[in-house]
């Protein structure tokens, strides 16, 4: 019997797809595989030590070392991440358009924005 069976919990659920380490559940397991294992971060930042699983965790990280802050079209505020700069104009000012001179057309009834002609119509058909 190895040494893994041997330690292994008969609790354990979820396995390390590297280490093969028993662990109690799959958010173990992702925390697990994810934190603790380099082999499954290849994506290296150019800026810093930092290493994620993936290429889009790589590119939102790698705004947060941008000196240059988007800014809200509608109001003062400015944001680091496209992410949040779209919630804040859909919560805030009822937007739907984020790119700046990216004209949005407004239901007449109710005043919501759309971003072309053919989603305002589908709003209107609903």
């Amino acid at each position: 019997q190895s040494s893994i069976q041997q330690q292994r919990n008969p609790m354990s659920t979820e396995e390390c797809t590297v280490c093969r380490k028993p662990l109690n559940n799959r958010s173990t397991r992702h925390y697990h595989e994810h934190c603790r294992q380099p082999e499954l971060k290849p994506f290296k930042c150019n800026r810093c030590e930092r290493t994620f699983a993936s290429k889009s965790h790589l590119a939102f990280h790698a705004e947060t070392h941008l000196e240059r802050r988007l800014p809200c079209p509608d109001c003062d505020k400015t944001y680091k991440h496209r992410r949040d700069l779209d919630l804040h104009r859909r919560c805030e000012h009822k937007t739907t358009s984020t790119t700046p001179g990216e004209e949005t057309i407004r239901c007449g009834k109710c005043s919501k924005q759309f971003p072309s002609q053919q989603a305002l119509e589908r709003h209107r058909k609903s």
